[in-house]
């Protein structure tokens, strides 16, 4: 589906999560009553980075805001999901809140979106198109391949021996 949930959760001061959205339950897989007072600190959440090494709970987007009183944006980690018993991918931003007059935020909003669907087909992709050039590099006859117009998209090494053409230098010509 193309369905886009977005997250919402406000933390106070010390990271603790004071108020969170219908959508944030939903992918993080626990209840609003059970949310509130939880931690980003804590290490139940199981953040991973991309290439599924631990993400540091100390540069957790909304921790880096209310440290250093500036946004973060863009955050791509994977959070687990108790419910599902899956990591869900997001994307995570965090902006600090201030009373006014004051330099020290009182609290963080973090929003992120759930893009674990995209993900899993991005990767999907990367792995078809990895199996495609190792295949492509095993057969034994010359192989060109060409977009609709007729210019060249790829070809393998074999087709570059036979056509005395480099494959970086026929690339988009007919």
């Amino acid at each position: 589906s193309n369905t886009v949930v977005r997250g919402v959760i406000y933390q106070d001061l010390y990271g603790n999560i004071t108020s969170a959205t219908p959508a944030a339950e939903y992918i993080l897989g626990v209840s609003l009553n059970k949310l509130i007072g939880m931690n980003v600190m804590d290490s139940q959440w199981k953040c991973i980075r991309e290439d599924g090494t631990p993400f540091p709970v100390e540069l957790n987007p909304s921790i880096e805001a209310l440290k250093s009183g500036k946004p973060v944006y863009n955050i791509l980690m994977g959070i687990f999901n108790p419910r599902t018993k899956t990591h869900r991918w997001i994307i995570f931003n965090s902006i600090p809140r201030f009373k006014e007059g004051e330099q020290t935020p009182f609290c963080v909003c973090s929003t992120f979106t759930d893009i674990t669907e995209r993900k899993q087909m991005d990767d999907l992709l990367t792995s078809e198109k990895e199996l495609l050039a190792i295949t492509l590099a095993s057969i034994g006859d010359g192989v060109i391949t060409t977009d609709t117009a007729g210019n060249i998209v790829m070809m393998n090494s074999v087709a570059e021996h036979l056509t005395g053409w480099n494959h970086k230098e026929s690339q988009g010509k007919p």
